[in-house]
């Protein structure tokens, strides 16, 4: 057999040459005219504002209000989700009469019920958070519903065999199964109540939000103050997944030490 060929530079350092790369040409490409400045900032200017808004008490309270809404809306769609994942996956009745509905919501585009939650809710922050709520609610549900019946069937006939309660077996065999699944279904939820909170913001100016600051700097044709404010939503977002990550290898040890010990 012949010898595996191995790339002579780390993969971390690619990244960033092509990210480096990728940014050179998107600020060529302006600063040369092959795209007008009126409707594509170069990275330089993008950085700048970055800079410049940063400083700025409105837009810091704009992002704060952005992230109260974020919380809301995916601390509620984890919550009820979980929940209900695990009653319809437990419960074979439940199931068979609320599966159908739930796909159907899932596969509805969400955005057609935003004018409802400004007529029930507001203009406020309860709009967007119960809109994140909506968005994020549905992965979280039929993940983890997935993840309760994908569990090996063995595991819960050990525990039948042992005498084990309904509430043994969800606190022992249910919930550490479908750890994973938890997991999975969450960082779904985390991304789509971040998209829904934006963009219930972009249709409901009630509240002087993120969104409403790129409506705002969009319609003055500010494009750099546009791309700055999107910046700092991408590495807020980097950031929450990063933390995410951070905390999923933290709460995954005790898998992990239980695997070692069973070698």
């Amino acid at each position: 057999m012949g010898r595996r060929l191995r790339w002579p530079w780390p993969p971390t350092l690619v990244r960033v040459l092509i990210i480096a790369a990728w940014l050179v040409v998107w600020e060529a490409v302006v600063r040369f005219g092959l795209v007008g400045q009126l409707l594509v900032a170069p990275p330089s200017s993008t950085v700048v504002a970055m800079v410049e808004l940063a400083g700025l008490p409105e837009i810091q309270a704009g992002f704060v209000e952005t992230l109260l809404e974020f919380v809301v809306g995916f601390g509620v769609a984890a919550v009820v989700g979980t929940l209900l994942g695990f009653v319809l996956g437990l419960s074979p009745a439940a199931f068979r009469i609320l599966n159908s509905p739930l796909m159907t919501l899932y596969g509805t585009p969400k955005s057609i019920f935003l004018p409802l939650f400004v007529v029930f809710l507001g203009l406020g922050y309860q709009s967007p958070a119960a809109f994140a709520a909506l968005s994020a609610v549905f992965p979280v549900i039929i993940t983890v519903i997935a993840g309760i019946r994908a569990l090996d069937q063995r595991l819960l006939m050990t525990a039948d065999s042992l005498g084990a309660s309904r509430l043994d077996k969800v606190r022992f065999v249910f919930l550490p199964g479908t750890f994973p699944a938890i997991i999975s279904g969450l960082w779904l939820g985390i991304k789509q109540a971040l998209l829904a909170v934006l963009l219930a913001e972009m249709f409901i100016s009630g509240t002087r939000n993120v969104g409403y600051w790129i409506a705002h700097y969009a319609s003055a044709f500010q494009a750099a103050s546009v791309y700055a404010l999107i910046a700092w939503l991408s590495l807020l977002a980097i950031a929450l997944g990063l933390a995410w990550r951070r905390l999923e290898a933290h709460a995954s040890r005790w898998r992990l030490t239980e695997r070692g010990a069973t070698l």
